[in-house]
């Protein structure tokens, strides 16, 4: 019957580990999402930016040809 005496005080021992570990473990998760959405949120700004100089890039070209056809007569 010792045995179970043991297991009445290991049980709550672990669990009050565990209690104190947890927070822990979800906090690095959270940093290893956090860092993924921000390598995620940079490539994005990034081809967003891209893209946006490519828009400017065919709006002077429009502009251009816009000017051309209406210089004829």
């Amino acid at each position: 019957m010792e045995w179970w005496g043991a297991v009445w005080v290991l049980v709550p021992v672990a669990a009050i580990v565990a209690w104190a570990i947890r927070p822990r473990s979800e906090a690095r998760g959270r940093q290893r999402g956090d860092d993924q959405m921000a390598a995620a949120l940079t490539q994005s700004a990034e081809s967003n930016r891209l893209l946006s100089e490519r828009v400017e890039q065919l709006d002077r070209r429009l502009a251009a040809i816009e000017k051309t056809l209406n210089e004829i007569p």
